[in-house]
């Protein structure tokens, strides 16, 4: 059985109780003329809109599991560059194909293709900046920027607000 039917017997059953036990609630206080019939009230339902709603609920959720994925990703990489940027190796060598730091920059560059790239925005975070600051810091051998600190501030600005918010719904 596919999601979507799921979804329909799911979202249709749970209308039906709310209405029945809503009729039960109200059935003393109005008169019987007033009581909407269960097959009428049931037909005014639109199927349409119970698919539409659901679905959308849906992809809401798995936007949040993508959203938090490419955080996720994101913080690794972010603080796996701010580990190297200072080493002897990377002043070297940067990022060129074959060196050390190569495929960090594949695995960024993977990250910009894997994600929307407004998927971080309301944190501030865009993904592909994350490749920007490691081109900066290839340019300073890991020395600190005023675009390097641009970039360090807007990231950890945006991840912050990701442990802000875990810690209001752990507590």
């Amino acid at each position: 059985m596919t999601i979507k039917y799921r979804i329909i017997i799911v979202a249709s059953s749970v209308i039906f109780s709310t209405f029945i036990s809503c009729n039960k609630k109200t059935s003393t206080s109005l008169k019987k003329e007033d009581q909407i019939p269960v097959k009428e009230a049931i037909d005014s339902i639109s199927i349409e809109s119970i698919i539409n709603h659901e679905v959308n609920e849906v992809d809401m959720l798995q936007s949040g599991i993508k959203e938090k994925e490419a955080l996720r990703e994101f913080e690794v990489l972010y603080y796996e560059l701010l580990k190297f940027k200072d080493t002897e190796n990377f002043a070297k060598y940067g990022f060129a194909i074959g060196g050390p730091y190569s495929e960090w920059m594949k695995k960024a560059e993977n990250l910009d293709k894997k994600y929307d790239p407004k998927i971080l925005v309301e944190r501030g975070i865009f993904i592909s900046e994350l490749k920007l600051l490691g081109i900066y810091y290839v340019g300073s051998k890991g020395k600190e920027t005023s675009e390097t600190e641009f970039y360090n501030k807007s990231f950890l600005d945006g991840l912050s607000t990701n442990r802000k918010a875990e810690e209001k719904i752990s507590n």
